[in-house]
Order: C-alpha cells, then structure tokens, then sequence
C-alpha cells in the first residue's frame, strides 16, 4: 500500500516538472470543449430555424391567423412545460421570424457553421434581419 502512495507522489512530481505535458492536455481538453460548443450552438440554431419554419408553414401559413397564434400559445405552455423558459411564446415567435428572414435551410446553416460570434458579428447579423425584413415588408423579397 505505502508502494502506491510513494508512486503517486512521484508521478505527481513528474507531472509538476513537465509543465508542457499539462499545458499540451489542458489545450486538447479546452479545444474539445470549444468544438463541443460550436457544434451544440450550430445544432439548436438548427433546431429553432426549424421549429419556426414548421409552425410557419402548418400553422401561420394558414388563413386562420389568429387562431395560429393561439396555437403556437398553447404549443408554447406545453413545450415550456416539458423543456424549460427557452420555449416561450416570445422564443417561439422569434424563432418564426427567423424562420421568415431566412427561408433558406442552407444560408441557415452556413450561418450556425461560423465560429463564435462576437459584438461586431451579432451587430452585423442584426443589421442583416432588420434589412432582409424591411425589404421583404415592401415587396422586394427576402
């Protein structure tokens, strides 16, 4: 037993002296993290471009607007129920409007594709949808 203990403190020294060994694995484990992220944010931009494409099309696409909207109320009390606040009537009509700024499945995805957004880009994005949106109010398509 005294053997095991004797050998973990060695090892400890060794990992302590090879300072590149920890800096090598911390950078692996952060870049993994990195990629998991990216990869969870493209996938739930993915997911809400989708979800407010379906309740676009089956649900507001339809002449009975009002209703639709009492519908995508009621979808939002049960998808907040079973998933949490990400789900609520605001989300949910924004996830709509993405839907509507961006039509296209594929500009959707190059987009989620990017890296991380910073100031600068959310600005831009902004900019974008506000832009797309005007232009698609007044007739000059998306």
């Amino acid at each position: 037993m005294s053997g095991i203990v004797s050998s973990g403190h060695k090892i400890g020294q060794v990992i302590q002296s090879d300072a590149g060994l920890v800096a090598d694995v911390r950078s692996m484990i952060e870049q993994i993290r990195e990629g998991i992220a990216r990869t969870v944010n493209a996938e739930m931009t993915l997911l809400y471009w989708r979800i407010g494409k379906r309740i676009q099309t089956e649900v507001l696409g339809s002449q009975r607007a009002e209703y639709g909207k009492e519908i995508v109320h009621a979808l939002s009390a049960q998808l907040t129920r079973e998933f949490g606040r990400g789900f609520g009537r605001r989300n949910l009509f924004n996830m709509i409007r993405f839907a509507d700024v961006f039509p296209d499945p594929q500009i959707v995805h190059a987009l989620s594709a990017q890296p991380k957004a910073d100031d600068d880009t959310a600005v831009v994005w902004i900019s974008l949808t506000t832009e797309a949106k005007e232009s698609k109010r007044k007739g000059g398509g998306a």
